[in-house]
């Protein structure tokens, strides 16, 4: 081959790579427009969730409300005796009441189903007696909320519900580990919160 002028051959690959660099960085502006799409849309359904439950909430004339961001809050009060984790008559009447509710909000709607991946029971204790005895209480206390929630006695708005909402259901006990140092009666609590796909999740095993 002899040494001919190559200048059109450079200029033609020059100007290859030049449209393929064109291309890519149109398709990641797309990718990231399509990215900041889909994130807003979630935001908008985890929005609407939480609007629908404070709604229903309301609605229902229930003892409770939730919180910006759907957390519920029980106080001790509210469903066991000091140091029990059993539910008093008037917990498991309230459970009972909330849980129909709670369950049609995020069940009967696909797109809430879909984006709400676990309902949280955590179980909290103030700063009071030994740690490893109010991590147990909190975990019971957790549990005996999710028992009382899919109590054979409660009636849901659908048949499905109760095993569908069985398993998003989530028992966890935190314990002393959010409480103050010195003892809050409002540590002893028991919150409610949802978690969305997506999310991350810490168990109370690991903190």
């Amino acid at each position: 081959m002899n040494g001919g002028d190559n200048t059109g051959i450079w200029l033609s690959i020059g100007d290859l790579m030049s449209g393929l660099m064109l291309f890519f960085a149109l398709l990641f502006i797309s990718v990231l427009a399509k990215l900041q799409e889909a994130q807003e849309q979630t935001l908008d359904t985890r929005t609407a969730v939480i609007t629908a439950l404070a709604e229903a909430l309301e609605e229902n004339d229930l003892s409770v409300e939730a919180a910006e961001n759907g957390e519920i809050v029980f106080a001790e009060e509210m469903l066991f005796d000091a140091g029990s984790a059993a539910l008093t008559p008037q917990g498991a009447d309230l459970l009972a009441r909330l849980a129909p509710v709670y369950a049609d909000v995020i069940l009967s709607n696909p797109e809430f189903d879909a984006e709400v991946a676990r309902v949280i029971l955590e179980g909290h204790t103030s700063s009071e007696g030994g740690e490893l005895y109010n991590l147990d209480l909190s975990l019971r206390r957790a549990s005996s909320v999710a028992a009382g929630m899919l109590a054979p006695s409660v009636v849901y708005q659908a048949p499905d519900h109760a095993r569908r909402l069985k398993g998003k259901l989530y028992p966890a006990g935190r314990g002393p580990w959010d409480a103050s140092e010195s003892v809050v009666e409002s540590d002893r609590r028991v919150v409610l919160r949802l978690q969305f796909q997506g999310d991350k999740f810490v168990t109370w095993v690991v903190n």
